[in-house]
């Protein structure tokens, strides 16, 4: 398990040294690695090479690691809450917000090959860089298209 993510929170300021004292009370240093915040193109690399992406939040905006998962058909496990089902990844599993026991037999099974089908979306790399660069110039060209929009229409109140 590698976890990104600000170690630091104003709201709850003990709350990752608390969660690496569980991680050592439990003998999991050797499986669960925190990293802190990674610059982009790491996240990017380290999320294509997982086996899934975890968002077990309990409250959430619009996610953009789903987002970001669901452009590089990524496997996710998600909470099962009202965003992450609009946001409606095809690769997503569900599991209720606060029972530990069913994201770890989601997660087992997307180890282990189980019966989930979190163990059923493409690690193909190319095919992944592909959807990548199609969702990047798909992008820039709506950029373009608003841009040239604003600019003609600045150009006709200009000659008015």
């Amino acid at each position: 398990m590698v976890a990104t993510g600000n170690t630091t929170d104003y709201r709850q300021p003990d709350y990752y040294r608390s969660l690496q004292k569980k991680i050592q009370d439990m003998d999991l240093a050797e499986n669960f690695l925190t990293v802190g915040i990674v610059p982009y193109r790491e996240l990017l690399s380290l999320m294509i090479h997982a086996i899934a992406i975890i968002n077990p939040s309990l409250f959430e905006g619009w996610s953009t690691s789903v987002e970001e998962a669901k452009v590089l058909n990524l496997n996710v496990i998600l909470s099962d809450i009202p965003v992450h089902r609009e946001q409606n990844p095809s690769n997503g599993v569900f599991f209720p917000p606060n029972d530990s026991r069913r994201l770890s037999e989601i997660m087992f099974d997307a180890i282990h090959g189980g019966s989930e089908k979190t163990v059923v979306f493409t690690r193909d790399l190319v095919k992944i860089s592909e959807k990548l660069s199609e969702s990047q110039m798909k992008f820039a060209q709506e950029y373009e298209k608003i841009v040239l929009d604003i600019s003609i229409k600045s150009e006709e109140v200009r000659k008015r």
